[in-house]
C-alpha cells in the first residue's frame, strides 16, 4: 500500500476494514491493479473472489476505467477534482457526493 492511499483510506475510516488492496505504486498501468487486488484478497481471506464480487471505490475516471478493465463495479466519489457529472459521464456504476453515511450494503 502506498503511503498516500493509506492516508486517504485512514482519513475516511476505510483502512481498518481493508488490510489488502492494490494501489498506484503496485503497477504503472492502473488497469492492471484489479488482478493484483484479487490475488491479495485471496491470500488474506483464503478464498478466491471474482471481479463480479468486487467493488472498486475511487474518485477519478481512471479509477472507473480500472474497475471496468477487470470486470468489477465502481462507486465513484466526487470528493476530488472530478464532479459527479464528470464521474457519471465516464461510466461509473454509481456516483456519490462523499463517503458520509457510506455503506457497502447500499451497493450489493
Amino acid at each position: 500500500m502506498c503511503i498516500r492511499d493509506s492516508i486517504k483510506s485512514s482519513h475516511y475510516g476505510l483502512a481498518e476494514h481493508f488490510s489488502f488492496g492494490s494501489y498506484g505504486d503496485d503497477h504503472w498501468d492502473r488497469n492492471k491493479l484489479g488482478p493484483i487486488a484479487l490475488a491479495r484478497v485471496e491470500q488474506a481471506m483464503g478464498r478466491k473472489f471474482t471481479a463480479e464480487e468486487t467493488l472498486v471505490i475511487g474518485d477519478t475516471p481512471k479509477d472507473v476505467a480500472c474497475a471496468h478493465a477487470f470486470g468489477a463495479k465502481c462507486v465513484a466519489v466526487a470528493t476530488g477534482k472530478f464532479t459527479e457529472d464528470a464521474l457519471v459521464a465516464c461510466g461509473a456504476d454509481k456516483v456519490i457526493a462523499n463517503l458520509i453515511g457510506f455503506s457497502l450494503a447500499d451497493f450489493v
